[in-house]
């Protein structure tokens, strides 16, 4: 206890020594920068980043996130002319020292910035460069940028720069994007329909009314029309139910022409919402061959994992009848589609759930023409286990069919299994040797 006492009768005064020792006036020396690696006087020339990188490394055990950090802010400790002067001279070897400075080159002169990133030759590199720079401008300041657009001699370059700059402003700020929209467009061209709709698009993220506005008021009169159809098509990638409320919404013949590819892009991740919908405006002209599709979409999105709702489950959204079972139809067809060996199950479990009828028949022979490419043998097993049917032997039949224009024995053999006596006899004897 004594010792214990001791010890911190003795720390005082030792620290209060070294309190005192460093003053606030040296306090307010401190840098984040070594001192080995502090610039004594900004001048456009001289700078070797990596002698003094050097220098502050000697006599120390080397640590790559401390000398990182101590590389970055000697970086961003520089002028534009220094920074101009060391990318030039090619001291900086690492992808994020020449990224750092680039990226504070950019936020000092954009437009310096912008000149020095077309002089790098190595193609991944170029690529990275532009894309640091381009988004440092749309946060900071944007005129210079689109300045430089216009200048870019290379068709070829000058989309792909107009490209990055448009989807690098959507994720800052897509209302600037949108309002700079139309300088994009004439740097494009008016003729470039595909790229200004892709501009759009990229511009919009998900933000489409102010994208519709633009369109309506802003854009010029001869591209209207098509951006407007383009627009429509963009907001069925971004969200099934949020197109199909709009569409509905406006109730134009243009607009309801996308009516059916909304509900098939909503039921491939929300099919419930997507089918309760449906089953309520079901009659509509746009939606009259919709169930098969959307039991496509929906066991494709389930194969996906998109959702977790199982096709049976989802069937019972729909009236009893010819739209539930033509939902089924488009469910097994979906599911032989994704990958019959991986998911023979699904397309087997469906099947077996539907009742006989003209859509039963139709499921029953797909699955038997697309199985018996990929794997007979498991086809064969199949229809042998499963309980006589007219969908089983319009199934067989289809198969004898195939088979005969290659091996009439073996058609015979599929024929054989059919239920029916006449349909049997007449296939066994058609293909008789």
């Amino acid at each position: 206890m004594k010792s214990i006492l001791f010890a911190i009768l003795l720390g005082l005064p030792v620290g209060w020594f070294l309190s005192h020792a460093i003053s606030p006036a040296n306090k307010r020396q401190r840098s984040a920068v070594p001192p080995s690696m502090q610039l004594t006087e900004r001048h456009p020339a001289g700078i070797r980043v990596d002698q003094q990188r050097a220098g502050t490394r000697a006599g120390r055990v080397f640590s790559p996130y401390r000398d990182q950090v101590e590389s970055l802010d000697l970086i961003q400790s520089l002028s534009p002319e220094q920074l101009t002067d060391v990318i030039q001279s090619g001291q900086l070897r690492k992808d994020h020292e020449l990224d750092a400075a680039f990226q504070s080159l950019a936020l000092a002169d954009s437009g310096e910035a912008l000149r020095l990133a077309d002089e790098i030759v190595d193609t991944n590199t170029l690529d990275r460069i532009q894309s640091v720079v381009i988004n440092t401008c749309v946060t900071s300041d944007p005129e210079p940028l689109l300045i430089h657009l216009q200048s870019v001699s290379d068709s070829r370059a000058r989309i792909d720069l107009v490209k990055q700059t448009a989807e690098a402003w959507a994720v800052h700020d897509p209302i600037a994007a949108l309002n700079h929209l139309r300088i994009l467009q004439e740097i494009l061209g008016n003729d470039d329909l595909g790229m200004v709709s892709d501009i759009l698009e990229r511009c919009s993220q998900g933000n489409f009314d102010t994208a519709e506005e633009w369109v309506l008021n802003e854009c010029p009169t001869g591209l209207r029309e098509d951006l407007h159809r383009g627009l429509l098509s963009a907001r069925l990638r971004w969200g099934g139910e949020e197109a199909v409320n709009f569409i509905l919404k406006r109730g134009d013949a243009a607009s309801r022409e996308f009516l059916r590819k909304a509900f098939l892009s909503w039921a491939q991740y929300e099919p419930e919402g997507a089918l309760d919908r449906f089953a309520k405006l079901q009659n509509e002209p746009e939606l009259q061959d919709a169930p098969e599709m959307m039991g496509k979409a929906a066991v494709e999105g389930l194969i996906r994992g998109s959702h977790k709702v199982s096709i049976l489950t989802l069937q019972e959204r729909l009236p009893e009848g010819e739209q539930r079972w033509k939902f089924l139809l488009g469910a097994v067809k979906g599911s032989v589609k994704a990958n019959s060996r991986q998911h023979p199950d699904l397309a087997r479990e469906i099947v077996t759930a539907m009742p006989e009828s003209y859509e039963r028949d139709q499921a029953m022979a797909h699955i038997a023409e697309t199985w018996l490419k990929t794997d007979p043998a498991v086809l064969g097993d199949w229809l042998r286990a499963i309980a006589p049917s007219a969908s089983r032997d319009v199934a067989l039949s289809k198969i004898a069919g195939i088979v005969a224009k290659t091996d009439r024995g073996k058609a015979r053999e599929w024929a054989a299994l059919i239920t029916n006596d006449n349909i049997r006899k007449r296939l066994v004897e058609k293909w008789a040797d």
